[in-house]
């Protein structure tokens, strides 16, 4: 098995295969760049974007192709987060057969610096949150009651006490 690593990482530096898929990864985002494509994030620059090799994989029994090839695939990062990967597909000759730019969705891709909007407390969400805690309190007496299959009577608890809970957690949750 040594070997086999051995005789890989002399095909990888062989064929220079890290530098050839980091010239790849410049030339799409250069591309794109020029022609306005909308494949990059929106108000990114080319100084912006920066590739980190994540692995190199020899394939050898592919479902999608007939012949064996090397995987390089790099992490494009933007602001030293993840936005993306290249992927570049060569040949055990060293000659490409494919490229892949994937940009992955993120709400950092926009280039917008600004946090995603937190929903602002309204009487909806507060009467929600009400609902959601005096209904679980009924939900769970009625589940004691029909496991102990007796009449549960709480008098002034169910009376007051369970508002009383929904009213506190709706507090609770409010920001």
């Amino acid at each position: 098995m040594e070997k086999a690593v051995a005789t890989l990482k002399s095909h990888v530096a062989e064929h220079d295969l890290v530098k050839r898929a980091e010239e790849g990864f410049h030339d799409w985002v250069d591309e794109a760049l020029a022609e306005g494509s909308s494949d990059l994030p929106a108000g990114c620059s080319h100084d912006q974007l920066h590739a980190r090799l994540e692995s190199i994989n020899l394939c050898f029994h592919p479902e999608n192709v007939t012949y064996p090839y090397v995987d390089t695939r790099l992490g494009i990062l933007r602001r030293e987060a993840q936005v993306g990967y290249y992927r570049r597909i060569t040949h055990l000759d060293g000659v490409a057969a494919d490229d892949y730019f994937v940009l992955e969705d993120s709400p950092h891709d926009t280039g917008d610096d600004r946090q995603p909007e937190v929903e602002q407390p309204t009487w909806k969400s507060f009467y929600r949150d009400f609902a959601a805690a005096y209904g679980t309190c009924w939900l769970v007496l009625l589940g004691a009651a029909v496991l102990a299959q007796t009449y549960i009577d709480l008098g002034e608890l169910g009376m007051f006490g369970f508002p009383l809970i929904g009213l506190v957690y709706a507090f609770m949750k409010r920001p």
